[in-house]
């Protein structure tokens, strides 16, 4: 079940908000592997949990602008994530019990026909609640930060693009080990 509200605030803003029970089957890939640096695991138990959701969303007609900013709050139950192994191979795991929350942010404006901008990022925080020796630990590939921009020109029949992601620094473990943390980077 989920329980949805929206309320309009002004011509221009809204209020969004969202509070709601989820189960998510893991996927083929988390449970056969890939083969490749995917390794199966069979054994996985369906994610189950609580989520919320609150937010405003809004545009300005005059510079063609349209965004929107959320924060979002997970109360996980076997929460799925993929722990990395020896030989950069990972492996999906289940936890426990895991809270994930956080804000995000994205924009889009379009300068012109041919000219649009696009913009997000968001600020997680993660955390391992199972009551087990990682109670309290940061869970493996969730980085607390991460951006994308991408611009698109499209003058005629063709289109010319480019994105940046930027993911930053995150767990490469359930301890925290500094050793195995993955730094933060940069794509293009």
């Amino acid at each position: 079940g989920k329980l949805s509200l929206a309320l309009p605030l002004t011509e221009w803003l809204s209020a969004k908000a969202s509070l709601g029970k989820y189960y998510r089957m893991p996927s083929f890939t988390e449970l056969f592997g890939d083969r490749g640096m995917v390794r199966s695991n069979p054994a996985l138990r369906p994610e189950s949990g609580l989520k919320f959701e609150a937010g405003f969303e809004g545009q300005a007609q005059a510079l063609n602008l349209r965004w929107q900013a959320a924060l979002h709050a997970n109360d996980a139950e076997d929460l799925i994530i993929f722990i990395p192994q020896a030989g950069g191979i990972v492996v999906a795991r289940n936890v426990a019990r895991a809270r994930v929350m956080g804000l995000e942010v994205e924009a889009d404006l379009q300068f012109s026909k041919s000219l649009s901008v696009a913009g997000s990022a968001s600020w997680t925080h993660s955390e391992d609640t199972s009551g087990g020796t990682n109670d309290g630990y940061r869970l493996p590939g969730i980085p607390e930060r991460e951006a994308w921009l991408g611009v698109r020109w499209e003058p005629g029949a063709w289109q010319l693009s480019y994105e940046l992601t930027y993911v930053g620094a995150n767990e490469g473990d359930r301890q925290e080990s500094p050793g195995v943390r993955l730094p933060a980077r940069v794509l293009h």
